[in-house]
C-alpha cells in the first residue's frame, strides 16, 4: 500500500526482520497485489469495497477488512473521501497464532461491534507510539488478535483451485519475454478459458491490462537511473515497439 496509490508487484514487502507497518491513508492500493504478511484495514471514515481472493466485501465507518497471507487483494473507494488505519505484519507475530489455531485463518470482513470500538482504541495508541519496538508491537498484536478471535472471525483455509501465486510470479519474472495468456495459462497448466476467468475476477483486470501496467511500473524504474533512452527502455521491458508503449503508458495513466 502507499499514500500515492503506487502498485506494488513484488510477492513480498522488502524483506526486514520483525516487520510492522501501521499508517493512517487517504489512498488505498488499488491495483490487486499479494504479500506473505497479514493485513488489517480499519475503516475510520468513508467506504470502499474490498476484493480477496476474487470476492467482494463492501466496507464502512468502523468495518475491520482482513487479509491473510497471500491471498490477492486490492480496494476500490465508494466514497468521495476516505480514512482508515493499514496494518501490515510479518509472520514473526503470528508465531503463537500458528502454534495455537494451526490451520486456521481469518475472515475477511469484521461489521461494527463492540470489539470493532476495543480494536480501533487499540490502534490509536499503537499509531500514536509508532512500530519501532518489537516488543510493543508484539504485545499489542498478541492483543488483537485475541480480540479478533473472540469476534469469531477464525475460519478453515479455503480450497483455492487456482494458484494465482505462480501465476504472478510467473508474469512477474517473465515480464521482458513475449509472453501472452495463452502460453502462461499452458505453462501453468490451465485452460485458457479458466486461466482468463480466474484471472480477471481475482486481479480485477485482465492478463493484458496486467501486464502492460506491469512493464510501464518496470520501464518508469528504469529511466529513473538516467542512464538509457525511452526507446531502450520500453523495448528491454517487452514493448514490441514505442507505440504500444506510448499506448500501454496512455491507458495505465501512468
Amino acid at each position: 500500500m502507499s499514500n500515492e496509490n503506487e502498485v506494488r508487484f513484488e510477492n513480498t514487502f522488502p524483506n526486514k526482520e520483525c516487520f510492522a507497518f501501521l499508517e493512517k491513508h487517504t489512498k488505498l492500493a488499488f491495483e490487486a497485489h499479494f504479500h506473505e504478511r497479514f493485513e488489517l484495514l480499519y475503516i475510520l471514515e468513508g467506504e470502499c469495497e474490498a476484493v480477496i481472493n476474487g470476492d467482494a466485501y463492501n466496507a464502512k465507518r468502523n468495518d475491520i477488512v482482513i487479509v491473510n497471507k497471500f491471498e490477492s487483494h486490492f480496494y476500490r473507494q465508494l466514497s468521495k473521501t476516505i480514512e482508515a488505519y493499514v496494518l501490515v505484519v510479518d509472520d514473526f507475530f503470528l508465531s503463537s497464532f500458528y502454534t495455537e489455531y494451526g490451520g486456521k485463518v481469518f475472515s475477511h470482513i469484521l461489521r461494527y461491534e463492540e470489539k470493532s470500538g476495543e480494536i480501533k482504541l487499540l490502534l490509536e495508541k499503537w499509531f500514536r507510539r509508532g512500530t519501532n519496538s518489537v516488543v510493543f508491537n508484539t504485545g499489542c498484536f498478541n492483543l488483537l488478535l485475541s480480540l479478533l478471535a473472540e469476534c469469531d472471525m477464525l475460519c478453515n483455509k479455503p480450497d483455492i483451485a487456482f494458484n494465482y501465486i505462480n501465476a504472478i510470479t510467473y508474469i512477474n519474472e517473465h515480464y521482458m519475454e513475449n509472453i501472452t495468456m495463452q502460453s502462461v495459462a499452458k505453462k501453468m497448466g490451465y485452460s485458457e478459458v479458466y486461466f482468463s476467468n480466474r484471472f480477471n475476477k481475482l486481479m480485477g483486470m485482465n492478463f493484458r491490462a496486467y501486464l502492460n501496467l506491469l512493464r510501464v511500473k518496470k520501464a518508469k524504474e528504469m529511466l529513473s537511473d538516467g542512464n538509457k533512452t525511452i526507446e531502450e527502455v520500453a523495448l528491454k521491458v517487452g514493448f514490441n515497439n514505442m507505440a504500444t508503449y506510448y499506448r500501454a503508458l496512455k491507458r495505465t495513466g501512468e
